[in-house]
């Protein structure tokens, strides 16, 4: 496993994803948040098979420590849980020695502990305004054509036009 490869691909990922959210309208930016939200709270299911996972990233994105108004204290919660995540996560896929189903496995226990342990630092009022911050729920489709998780045939096309679709 080439980490620093990985490392690139990550900051590449993420200096596109900026490119494109920085042509967004405000609307488009706010349903994206949404579906962001929905994804990384374990609301929507990314990946067809298994449990959903939760994300506790999201709640280092400034738009939501904005929305929940965060405290100081909180932020460094956040900062700090994260950065033992990222620790625990290059510990487990060392453990793991090339079995990657077993450090996935891993990482998904750690990032569940860590979204759980970020969550219970949030007042009430802040949970009620994460959730709230999912907006409609994303009806989407996930097409990554492969596995057989690919379109159906048969499918009623109206209905599907009406999901979002990326």
């Amino acid at each position: 496993m080439d980490r620093d490869a990985m490392r690139t691909a990550g900051e590449d990922r993420r200096k596109a994803i900026k490119k494109v959210v920085d042509k967004l309208d405000e609307k488009q930016t706010k349903r994206l948040l949404q579906i962001e939200v929905q994804i990384a709270s374990g609301t929507v299911k990314v990946i067809p098979f298994g449990p959903a996972m939760k994300n506790p990233r999201i709640f280092a994105n400034e738009a939501v420590q904005k929305e929940l108004k965060l405290t100081s204290k909180q932020k460094d919660t956040v900062k700090d849980s994260l950065s033992n995540l990222d620790k625990d996560v290059k510990e487990a896929f060392s453990d793991a020695q090339g079995d990657f189903v077993k450090a996935f496995r891993k990482v998904g226990e750690l990032s569940g502990e860590t979204y759980e342990k970020i969550e219970k630092s949030l007042d009430d009022d802040q949970k009620k305004t994460f959730a709230k911050l999912g907006g409609e729920k994303f009806e989407g489709k996930f097409d990554f054509g492969f596995g057989g998780f690919g379109p159906k045939k048969g499918k009623d096309k109206k209905k599907e036009e009406k999901k979002d679709e990326f």
